[in-house]
């Protein structure tokens, strides 16, 4: 075995640890602990452990970490984890090895490292081309399988500022009804943009219900815990705004969506200014926080062995005595705990007491909704506040003392800007006022 690759087979599961590039160091994998959210970065938790004291770890910062696994009671499958390690930690000696945990995030998750203050003001864009664009600036894997050409609508201009690149392009997915969930392969990850249901793929066969778990034996793939939660929430969200070019123009914008309980049309949520200037652009914002309220109303959570099951993928339930249950649903939130043991514990013994042909050591809890309910995330990364009046440079084409539109207005560039366009390129066209 080389000093990339630690591998180990246990009771017919198949588990290989492998980093790139080579760190020159050897560690057994002992266990993962994972959190999958949809919009949201994963976190992978590795458990390794060495006989030897590794002094230096630091060069493990950076590097490409995979873990596969396969397993006969998934015919065969491949499920592969892959991110980059974003921290190691020394956690001493136990039982004659050395234990250490590597955390391994997204590669988007790295734009968290980088802030700063930037106008994006180019021709006819849009939040999905601001978006992609900066994943193509920072090298980030990514497809477009919107659905519902959500963060189609044109704005004229946009601003980052003193806020990590991460949080401005969260804050705008979450605006304007865009997600994301994460394809893993042997050597890389992929971020998919979705918008719409039918944008999930399903992972093939149903998912039996057993309330009888059969301890830590690997059986076949099913489910054996299943709730569901309902709430009560807002049943309407209206927009307004205000457009100096169209003053007499309503601009309202509403969605309304039923409820089953009596009071669920009463409760409003308005919020001004809507940050559009045509109504239909508000009302196709108003659809997105109504399902962003919706997401949350019906939530299903259930306990699983099923390596298939993970963030962004449909499955359907069968075998469940409530009828109602047996349907298709949408992973939003998975919880992976993954162990490897030597041997068979006391607890893998079926009920005669002998011992259970294998360990099953892969669980999943997941939070779900309907297959057929659109998802759309919780609006919780804050714009951020610009405090007080800025001054700014007044800039205009070179031949020209000043350069106003037909409004009067002008254009200037803030000195915070660093970008590189011309002067009359640098900003949106801003409203002068005089005392």
């Amino acid at each position: 075995m080389d000093d990339t690759t630690s591998a180990s087979k246990q009771d017919d599961a198949f588990v290989k640890l492998e980093f790139k590039p080579d760190p020159g160091l050897e560690f057994k994998f002992d266990g993962l602990k994972g959190h999958e959210e949809l919009g949201r970065p994963f976190l992978y938790e590795l458990d390794l452990s060495s006989g030897k004291l590794r002094g230096d770890v630091s060069h493990v910062l950076g590097s490409s970490a995979t873990v596969t696994l396969r397993q006969s009671d998934s015919q065969g499958e491949e499920r592969f984890f892959n991110g980059v390690v974003t921290r190691v930690i020394s956690a001493g000696l136990t039982g004659g090895s050395y234990q250490y945990r590597v955390e391994v995030r997204p590669t988007f998750w790295l734009l968290t490292r980088i802030t700063d203050c930037r106008i994006f003001n180019d021709k006819d864009q849009t939040p999905f081309k601001i978006v992609t664009k900066v994943f193509q600036e920072a090298g980030i894997a990514f497809e477009d399988k919107r659905q519902a050409g959500a963060g189609n609508e044109q704005v004229e201009y946009c601003v980052q500022y003193r806020e990590t690149t991460f949080d401005f392009l969260t804050r705008l997915m979450e605006q304007y009804g865009l997600y994301y969930f994460f394809k893993h392969s042997s050597d890389q990850h992929t971020l998919v943009l979705v918008d719409d249901p039918n944008a999930h793929e399903s992972v093939g066969a149903a998912l039996p219900f057993q309330f009888d778990r059969t301890e830590y034996r690997t059986v076949s793939d099913h489910l054996w815990d299943w709730s569901a939660e309902l709430g009560l929430h807002s049943g309407k969200f209206m927009f307004q705004d205000y457009n100096f070019e169209t003053p007499s123009a309503d601009l309202t914008a509403k969605t309304v969506q039923p409820g089953k309980h009596t009071l669920h049309n009463s409760y409003e949520v308005y919020e001004y200014p809507g940050l559009y200037a045509e109504q239909p652009h508000g009302s196709q914002l108003t659809d997105v926080r109504m399902q962003e309220i919706n997401a949350s109303r019906a939530v299903h959570q259930g306990t699983s062995n099923s390596r298939k099951l993970h963030a962004g993928w449909k499955f359907r339930v069968s075998d469940h005595p409530d009828d109602a249950v047996n349907r298709e649903y949408l992973v939003t939130r998975s919880e992976i705990s993954l162990s490897i043991a030597e041997g068979l514990s006391s607890r893998a013994k079926d009920s005669s007491g002998a011992s259970g042909e294998l360990l099953d050591t892969y669980r999943v809890t997941l939070h779900a909704i309907p297959a057929d309910v659109p998802f759309r995330l919780q609006r919780c990364t804050p714009r951020p506040m610009i405090r007080g009046p800025q001054t700014a440079r007044v800039v205009g084409q070179a031949n020209d003392e000043i350069t106003t539109d037909k409004y009067g207005r002008i254009k200037v560039r803030f000195h915070w800007d660093r970008s590189d366009k011309r002067d009359e390129d640098r900003t949106c066209w801003i409203r002068v006022a005089q005392p």
